[in-house]
């Protein structure tokens, strides 16, 4: 009677790229791209290098493509035969035996393994299966095994098939029957895993082996289409696209799991935008001697999480997090802080300039909505209403509010002021040692009431600074909040004005907004409001925290990826300023039913749609608020108004599309984005 199938001893043999390790470049011609670049001359300018880099790639895939027309069909490429067709730039003094070590060190420094494949060959081992490799590749065993040696990939005991070491491929099928024969095995007994559907799945199918294909190192449709962006050759997004598989493969945990919703917008454009922030805002810190730095809730409470995983416990630079908002901070700094407030209420370089009546209302809590009632009942006239004030008029103006009976108002009293001010000097900001906030930006409200409340307490050894994503055209002057960086600076006003997308899909917290402090147990602890999101909001921050901490701590592994992050930022921010400005509707679709809390104190007294499709009234609305000269706000109006534009069908997209250019035209005193 014939064995079965199943009382054969199992053999896994698994494909080596894409399979069980991958390149930080999204294709391999950007490999020989990046090789140029290395090789250039260090003399000429770095137009010139981009050129060189460019003729070197070109020769490098020809050369390639030369040595496979010129070997027997039977026999494989070698790296030795490549480089023997390889005509070098003009200008390139070294030798091609050395371009072609410094190939092949490039290649090691380049992979990187996928985590769940070691987990999975891994608890193969355990149950004492014997494992095989097996590739298609000019790059022979004794290069190649050391490499998966180190990325922990193979074990001794492990066997390695190269095709350009046997002369057989996958491609055409001998290298599976000749693994067979090597190795004394039935068909039956092997099964083999790869990502290439025809030398992987069909030839080893051909073979009668039993074949799983493993997609987990390939690019995704939406990262194919990030790389081909470009329509030349500079690895630009091609890098990018390599990095968002790098941090999807870093977090998954199973080799066969479906996609997710959110994927692309996480790995694709959050993260990889987050992590070069992070990156400048230490790198920032270093170089101006920051020795702390206070990530500021609840935005910076991923990036706080982000700086860990990439910074750890380094002596350099301490990490804390500091829970507060505006309506935490800014009354406290308006009103007073201490029983000796009094005394510096007419200080010179105080509040003047620094806050309007409009502000104060927005910052303390108050309900969009009723603000015109307050304005018609307190008698001020609109300009009135936006004007600057001084510290004396912020006082009176919030003491008459807050006797009015119509309207609910916290009570700005000294209390409140001094428990704000015993949290900061708990968590250090009167040391001696020089700190900095973090935050996504965008007006220096939080940092200017900082800057007030050190200043009328008159022990502060320093002024504030600030690091932030964008800073919008009308930021209070330095002068009041003390130096401000911002990450983005030309393409900054998209970040601002879409600051309610960066808020929910960026920087989501999984906390409720600081509203005030209190004193337990000789400790200042926050005191949160009501946190009333959906529970797919809430399932999508969760997600982003895991996926963030888990693509930080890999990354931070590795110096190379550090740098290449460092050097493609201004790829990474276009990145996030295209898909802020033309997004695609799958991605959209994915997030359009989360509900953002335009009201200050977050209890769902005003809220609006993320995105929804347009109609012809929305239309209208643009182009009256635009005559007007003056935001027309809608209960029902959408947030991101790109998102809901790419939801809608074409006879509203064109029209959109085109008064948004004309809003972009516009001068920014006229601008009034939806």
């Amino acid at each position: 009677m014939p064995t079965t199938e199943s009382a054969l001893p199992k053999v896994y043999s698994f494909d080596v790229f894409d399979t069980c390790i991958t390149r930080t470049f999204a294709y391999p011609k950007d490999l020989f791209y990046e090789l140029g670049l290395r090789l250039a001359p260090k003399e000429i300018s770095e137009r010139q290098r981009a050129g060189f880099a460019k003729r070197f790639q070109s020769q490098r895939l020809r050369a390639e493509k030369i040595a496979q027309r010129h070997v027997h069909p039977r026999q494989t490429v070698t790296i030795e035969d490549v480089y023997q067709h390889l005509r070098l730039p003009h200008g390139l003094s070294v030798e091609l035996r050395g371009v072609m070590e410094a190939e092949i060190t490039l290649e090691r420094e380049s992979i990187y393994p996928i985590p769940a494949m070691i987990s999975h060959i891994r608890n193969l081992r355990r149950a004492a299966h014997r494992i095989l490799f097996i590739s298609d590749m000019y790059l022979s065993s004794a290069v190649l095994r050391p490499i998966l040696m180190d990325c922990g990939v193979m074990e001794e005991g492990d066997r390695l098939y190269v095709s350009c070491d046997i002369g057989f491929s996958k491609h055409r099928g001998q290298l599976f029957h000749y693994v067979l024969q090597a190795e004394s095995l039935d068909a039956a007994q092997l099964i083999h895993s790869g990502d290439n559907l025809h030398a992987d799945i069909r030839m080893a199918s051909h073979a009668q082996i039993i074949a799983r294909h493993i997609n987990v190192g390939v690019l995704t449709a939406r990262e194919c289409r990030m790389a081909d962006r470009s329509a030349t050759v500079d690895p630009e997004y091609s890098f990018l696209a390599g990095l968002a598989r790098r941090l999807r493969v870093a977090d998954i945990k199973e080799p066969n799991c479906d996609s997710e919703a959110c994927e692309h917008i996480l790995y694709g454009i959050v993260i990889p935008f987050l992590l070069a922030y992070v990156i400048w805002v230490l790198d920032h810190a270093r170089r101006n001697g920051i020795r702390r730095l206070y990530f500021v809730a609840r935005d910076g409470e991923i990036l706080y999480r982000i700086a860990r995983a990439l910074h750890g416990e380094s002596a350099n630079i301490e990490l804390r997090y500091l829970y507060g908002s505006r309506q935490a901070w800014v009354p406290a700094s308006i009103t007073g802080v201490s029983n000796e407030s009094d005394n510096t209420r007419d200080r010179p370089g105080q509040s003047s300039g620094v806050i309007t009546r409009f502000d104060l209302l927005s910052s303390a809590g108050l309900a969009a909505n009723e603000y015109e009632a307050i304005r018609e009942r307190l008698g001020l006239s609109d300009e009135q209403w936006h004007a600057p004030v001084d510290r004396d008029t912020a006082t009176k103006f919030l003491g008459a509010v807050s006797e009015d009976n119509h309207v609910p108002f916290y009570s700005f009293r000294a209390p409140q002021g001094a428990a704000t001010l015993a949290y900061l000097r708990q968590e250090g900001l009167f040391d001696t040692r020089r700190w900095a906030l973090v935050d996504v930006g965008w007006k220096l409200n939080c940092q200017a009431a900082i800057a007030r409340i050190l200043d009328f307490a008159g022990d502060s050894k320093q002024k504030p600074c600030g690091f932030y994503i964008a800073l919008c055209g009308n930021h209070m002057d330095s002068q009041i909040t003390g130096p401000a960086h911002a990450f983005v600076q030309q393409a900054g006003s998209i970040f601002y004005h879409r600051g309610g997308v960066i808020e929910k899909l960026f920087t989501p917290s999984t906390h409720a907004t600081t509203h005030g402090y209190r004193q337990r147990n000789n400790v200042i602890e926050p005191v949160f409001g009501p946190d009333l999101r959906g529970a797919a909001e809430m399932a999508y921050t969760k997600r982003l925290h895991a996926a963030a901490v888990s693509a930080a701590a890999a990354i931070a592994r590795d110096p190379c990826a550090l740098d290449s992050i460092r050097r493609y930022s201004p790829q990474i921010i276009s990145n996030a300023v295209h898909f802020l400005r033309y997004p695609d509707p799958t991605d959209v679709s994915q997030v359009a039913s989360f509900r953002v809390d335009i009201d200050p104190r977050h209890e769902y007294r005003l809220v609006r749609r993320l995105c929804k499709k347009l109609s012809i009234s929305d239309i209208w609305n643009v182009i009256r608020s635009h005559l007007q000269q003056r935001a027309v706000s809608k209960q029902d109006s959408p947030i991101w108004i790109e998102g809901s534009i790419a939801l809608s069908p074409w006879y509203i997209r064109y029209p959109m599309r085109i008064l948004l250019r004309i809003v972009e035209a516009l001068p920014p005193s006229r601008r009034q984005l939806p």
